[in-house]
């Protein structure tokens, strides 16, 4: 025997329905709410924005006034170490000053030649200490990083691209080339 469920229930438990107005009213109420929780969200978010907004507006005028600052300080660090600079070198300009009056005064070359040398040797010291130093590569592998080629010389008792002869002197400052060293380098005769 095969049991039927009952036509009007299909077989499920029928409860009390809400009358349609109240529904409507209920879920009006519902999207309100929503409504208003998400104003009050979006209220927060946007103060949260301009507030970004102004922290990241002060931070770049607090940038543009650090490197506004640091221009002015390094133009003004420039400034004394070219005074400090001169400072040293106004002593030799005196001492070769002095030379030169020496010269035309005095018969003998020797205490001139070694008053020009105290004079070299005083402004090479101040060069060092500012961090100066030569490129003298007599006998040295030709560097075009240091070296300026100025002749080519065929030779047979140096090797092949071999400084024969500086011409005039390099510079490094705190070991960055300033001026390269004029030379002749060797090749070898074919």
């Amino acid at each position: 025997m095969v049991k039927r469920k009952s036509a009007s229930t299909g077989g499920k438990k029928i409860g009390k329905k809400k009358p349609l107005k109240e529904t409507s009213e209920a879920s009006a109420k519902m999207v309100e709410e929503d409504i208003s929780v998400l104003r009050d969200r979006l209220k927060e978010k946007e103060t949260e924005a301009a507030e970004y907004l102004n922290t990241l507006q002060r931070l770049q005028a607090d940038f543009e006034n650090f490197k506004k600052r640091m221009l002015k300080e390094q133009t003004e660090f420039l400034e004394v170490a070219s005074k400090n600079l001169i400072l040293e070198l106004i002593p030799v300009v005196d001492n070769l000053e002095r030379a030169l009056r020496a010269s035309k005064e005095a018969k003998d070359s020797t205490s001139l030649s070694k008053g020009v040398e105290m004079v070299y040797a005083q402004l090479m010291d101040i060069l060092k200490k500012a961090g100066v130093s030569e490129i003298n590569p007599h006998g040295e592998e030709f560097n075009p990083f240091h070296h300026e080629a100025v002749m080519h010389v065929n030779s047979n008792k140096h090797a092949d691209n071999t400084i024969v002869e500086v011409l005039q002197k390099g510079y490094l400052l705190k070991g960055r080339l300033l001026q390269p060293a004029s030379v002749k380098v060797s090749k070898k005769n074919s």
